[in-house]
């Protein structure tokens, strides 16, 4: 078949659009190199340590040790965990202490290798009382511990705020701003940027315990024990030390819940806690920029192991 003059520069101009047909990267922006998760410590008794039965009278020497694993991205300095021991008589059981803190770090997961693991062990223990019958109880390990959760956001700045140009290269106004969290049980949410005022922005976010049957609490709350029934623990629960900043440390916000400053305690309701912030752009140059800022938030955390162990009376077995 002749093709027609007419139709000869149609058809070419169809190959010619077939062949640049692109598709959209909808791959989401890495910001960091966080893993996430929303673990801590995972803690477990080593095996047999305590076992499931032992002998009265002082006849079987046993240990108790409480293993743990960094799951989370916050290395823990040496003294930074506290494991305390509850549920036992400590005079019975011939322990020299129920108190117990680390002497080592325990390094945080990278994405190409897990967490340290390392184990708090309370020494040998007996049971010296001389027993009538078997009695079953339960070892009860509190563990509290130093722990970080760092959330990185990139946030648009300019001077006048509320004049938008096409030309811009970020939205100021944005309630899908990218931010990710670094492994840990308290987590950075719902990260809102907005407009307040022609100079002024504001960011919201929102700080949730993703482990509700856990607690948390001040940082320095817990000091040699680990005791969550405490007049301590009472005055420090629920409570976080937050610091909102830049990594050149030039941008001063201003955070309502931390009176006002960058950076202070406040406490949480029902694990959440909504948080607003507000920054001066008066200095900040007139072209649009995107800005990486750090949502910092230190507390202590407490997890819990139980195991039952019985007591059996060796004179009648």
């Amino acid at each position: 078949m002749r093709l027609t003059p007419i139709l000869i520069p149609i058809l070419i101009v169809a190959l010619l659009a077939a062949g640049c047909t692109t598709t959209k990267d909808t791959t989401p922006r890495k910001l960091t190199d966080y893993v996430g998760g929303l673990d801590g410590l995972s803690i477990t008794f080593e095996e047999e340590a305590p076992p499931d039965e032992v002998f009265d009278n002082g006849e079987t020497p046993f240990s108790i040790a409480v293993q743990l694993k960094n799951e989370g991205e916050y290395t823990i300095k040496s003294g930074g965990i506290i494991a305390s021991l509850s549920g036992i008589n400590q005079n019975d059981f011939s322990l020299a202490s129920l108190h117990k803190k680390s002497n080592f770090d325990l390094d945080r997961k990278y994405s190409d290798r897990i967490g340290a693991t390392d184990v708090i062990e309370f020494g040998e223990s007996k049971y010296k009382i001389d027993l009538s019958s078997d009695f079953t109880t339960k070892i009860i390990a509190d563990v509290c511990y130093n722990y970080r959760t760092v959330a990185a956001t990139s946030i648009c700045l300019k001077k006048d705020t509320k004049q938008y140009k096409t030309a811009d290269a970020c939205a100021i106004n944005n309630d899908k701003i990218t931010f990710e969290n670094s492994g840990a049980p308290l987590q950075i949410t719902n990260v809102v940027e907005s407009a307040s005022g022609a100079n002024r922005i504001k960011l919201d976010f929102t700080i949730e315990n993703k482990k509700p049957t856990e607690s948390f609490y001040k940082p320095g709350t817990f000091k040699d024990k680990c005791v969550p029934s405490s007049d301590e623990a009472r005055k420090g629960e629920d409570t976080v030390y937050i610091e909102v900043t830049d990594s050149a440390k030039r941008l001063n916000f201003k955070c309502s819940a931390l009176g006002d400053d960058n950076k202070g305690e406040t406490k949480l309701f029902d694990d959440k806690k909504q948080v607003s912030c507000t920054l001066d752009t008066n200095s900040l140059q007139d072209t649009a920029f995107e800005q990486l800022v750090d949502i910092t938030v230190d507390y202590m955390y407490r997890g819990a192991v139980s195991k039952g162990i019985t007591i059996k009376n060796a004179q009648i077995y």
